[in-house]
């Protein structure tokens, strides 16, 4: 270890060089130039004084425009050293500690694209099919979702769906009646014969639009989506009715999805995972339809109280939509959830099809692998570093003609999930600098300042 001492910077000698246009005056390393005419001497000189020290501050980008003049003229070796050093101080890409110097906005020296790191990674059933999508992006499936398969009940988010298209109700409304004849009794009795899922009913019983909408959706009453099916058109067949289903289908691009009936229990009812997803967020924009589907269960004539089949209800805000099982189709399930984190609010859709069990259990098999895709997602939604503290996002330009750059001052945390796009933008307010995160949707994310 060298044993020299330093004397402390009080007791620092200063050597003072001539030049053609004023004096060098060197201090320890550094170098400050004196212009001809100065009434400024080295006792003057406070010991920490220098020229171009890196922080790009005003002064030291005027005082820099005169030791570059010096530096041409200097005829001493040391004076040539000091005006090199001088010189790299005062350009490339300092940081300045004030804005004032800058001769034009700051611009993003990154891309204004970023994605969060890593990739989300759901826990998937390991068998059927599946999508999840958050905040209408796609964001992972499993499976063969462009192969089309058996759907059984989630059918009836379509026929719903139509309903409500040619007989809209606001929520809270009960529409019109419609009265169930013999007709619909000898259906009833049929469809509890083949055990599929019913409610009872009479001749003469009178059901709104929205009892019916209610016993379609919760109970799952296959007898009553024929009972909707013919009020719509005014038949007494599905065909007209299935015809209408298959073409809102095509003109929502559901380009794997054919319906053979009103219910589902028909297993050439076929689809995909995301072609029910695009049928779910068209339908979850209908007022009626989004608190329809959220009801754990509701009161209707002759029947009395129905449930709802889908007992994830309020499970990791799930809010919807509709079950279905049978023994072709497996358990099936199409959701909807709406979850906040750290404040933010984000929007999930999904669907599981294909749960094989043995007869019976499809549906609760369906169930808990929705469950647990659902889980396994928003659990991954949480606060994350987009860009590190002291990283260089930006530039701008100073008035000598050089840049600065500029850095984040804190880290930039945003709530997302693993690969997500980030949109970022640079906002100025006086002198201050502001990098901020956007989600796809317009939402802030994050911020920081920069320095």
């Amino acid at each position: 270890m060298s044993s020299e001492r330093r004397l402390p910077r009080s007791r620092r000698r200063a050597t003072v060089v001539s030049t053609a246009v004023g004096a060098a005056v060197v201090i320890g390393c550094t170098v400050l130039l004196i212009p001809r005419g100065s009434t400024q001497t080295a006792a003057d000189l406070p010991a920490n004084s220098a020229i171009g020290d890196g922080s790009g501050a005003p002064g030291a980008s005027a005082t820099g425009t005169a030791s570059a003049g010096a530096s041409a003229s200097a005829s001493s070796s040391a004076s040539a050293s000091a005006s090199a050093s001088a010189s790299a101080s005062a350009s490339g890409s300092a940081t300045p500690t004030s804005t004032a110097a800058f001769s034009g906005p700051p611009k993003l020296s990154i891309g204004s694209s970023q994605n969060v790191a890593g990739t989300l990674q759901p826990t998937w059933p390991n068998q059927g099919q599946a999508e999840i999508d958050l905040d209408g992006s796609v964001i992972k499936s499993y499976g063969p979702v462009s192969s089309s398969q058996p759907i059984a009940s989630v059918t009836k988010t379509m026929t719903a769906y139509l309903i409500l298209h040619d007989h809209p109700l606001s929520p809270g409304q009960q529409g019109p009646t419609i009265t169930l004849t013999a007709a619909d009794v000898t259906a009833y009795k049929y469809d509890v014969s083949e055990n599929m899922s019913s409610v009872p009913v009479k001749a003469g019983e009178q059901l709104t639009e929205s009892e019916a909408l209610q016993a379609l959706m919760l109970a799952s009453a296959d007898n009553i989506a024929d009972v909707l099916a013919h009020w719509d058109t005014g038949t007494t067949t599905d065909a007209a009715f299935v015809s209408k289903m298959n073409s809102e289908a095509s003109a929502l691009g559901m380009s794997h999805t054919h319906y053979a009936d009103a219910s589902g229990y028909d297993p050439d009812s076929v689809s995909t995972a995301p072609d029910q997803i695009t049928l779910a967020q068209h339908a979850m924009g209908l007022g009626y339809f989004a608190q329809l589907v959220d009801e754990g269960s509701a009161k209707i004539p002759v029947a009395g109280t129905i449930s709802n089949y889908n007992s994830l209800l309020g499970y990791d805000g799930v809010n919807g939509i509709k079950t279905g099982s049978t023994g072709q189709a497996g358990g099936c399930l199409l959701f909807h959830a709406d979850f906040t984190v750290n404040g933010r609010t984000l929007t999930l859709s999904g669907a599981v099809l294909g749960q094989d069990a043995p007869t019976g259990q499809e549906l609760g098999v369906g169930l808990a692998a929705a469950k647990t895709a659902i889980s396994s997602t928003e659990s991954q939604v949480t606060a994350r570093t987009l860009i590190p503290a002291g990283t260089a996002v930006a530039t701008a330009p100073l008035a000598d003609g050089t840049t600065a750059t500029l850095h984040t001052t804190a880290n930039l945390t945003v709530t997302a999930w693993p690969g997500e796009t980030v949109t970022l933008r640079l906002n100025t307010s006086g002198t201050t600098h502001t990098l901020k995160a956007y989600a796809s949707d317009g939402t802030l994310l994050g911020s920081t300042t920069l320095g």
